[in-house]
């Protein structure tokens, strides 16, 4: 119970304690020019704390919400890429929906060539531009008939 209070002084019950002998909070209580200084320096304490949290678990939150972000907004992982996984974090593992189709359609078009190529060939055929255009034709035999 305070008793009484000066700009240095002050008496509680009947013990005098000198301003500078109290802690901060209990300055703070005390004398009201103090409280605001007080309330200042706790706010920003409190910021800093949250700031510096904020800033460790930023990286775990991006890795936690980036994948269905990237879902919802068109996003699919290139299965083309070593890693592409749904709960990659990884923009670079990430296409638009045409850009993997394209990419599909261009591997699968590449190997039916492949396979069409090494089919007619096998069969005696070469590839040849007639007028720009590309077309199967039969190997020209020589004399003998041979191939």
């Amino acid at each position: 119970m305070i008793v009484q209070r000066n700009k240095t002084l002050v008496k509680i019950g009947s013990k005098i304690v000198n301003r500078e002998d109290a802690p901060p909070m209990v300055r703070a209580q005390i004398w009201p020019e103090e409280n605001e200084a007080q309330i200042q320096q706790m706010i920003r304490d409190e910021q800093s704390k949250n700031r510096y949290h904020y800033k460790k678990n930023l990286p775990q939150k991006i890795a936690q919400m980036l994948p269905a972000a990237l879902l919802a907004a068109g996003y699919v992982p290139n299965v083309f890429k070593d890693g592409a996984s749904l709960k990659s974090a990884d923009i670079a593992q990430w296409v638009t929906r045409s850009q993997l189709l394209e990419a599909v359609k261009k591997r699968v078009s590449g190997s039916q060539d492949a396979y069409i190529r090494d089919f007619w060939k096998g069969k005696g055929f070469v590839e040849d531009t007639l007028d720009g255009v590309k077309q199967w034709v039969l190997k020209a035999t020589d004399a003998q008939g041979s191939k």
